[in-house]
């Protein structure tokens, strides 16, 4: 109960009324809290550190949603920041999303065709490249 009263229904009705929810909807395949664990070269995450550019480093992580779409995956992390704009939660959270691209890639063996966030302040989905 104490939960159940700080849940936004609005935000939570305007993602189950979204073209996105549709999409996982309609998916043959949809994987919730993706485990993976890849290993990446030092470079890709800390690209300041070039001394260490020929070191591998293991990553693990958890994301939030994947589906099966026309035969590739898209990618989809969940955000509750009050940011108000789409450029700023890219900023803030592009590095992690391509990691889970380049992660599930792997994990899955199936194309990436889409990585994206999804705004529960904005109520909507941000594409990330």
């Amino acid at each position: 109960p104490v939960q159940a009263k700080d849940i936004n229904r609005k935000a939570l009705r305007s993602f189950f009324e979204s073209e996105l929810s549709e999409r996982m909807l309609k998916s043959p395949l949809v994987m919730r809290e993706k485990k993976f664990t890849i290993e990446v070269p030092v470079s890709e995450v800390y690209p300041e550190l070039s001394e260490f550019s020929d070191e591998m480093m293991m990553i693990q992580g958890i994301a939030d949603c994947a589906f099966e779409e026309d035969g590739e995956i898209v990618v989809v992390d969940y955000k509750t920041d009050a940011l108000e704009t789409d450029e700023q939660f890219r900023e803030k959270y592009s590095s992690q999303v391509l990691i889970y691209k380049k992660a599930l890639s792997v994990c899955i063996g199936m194309p990436i065709k889409q990585t994206l966030l999804y705004s529960f302040h904005l109520s909507r989905e941000i594409e990330v490249e």
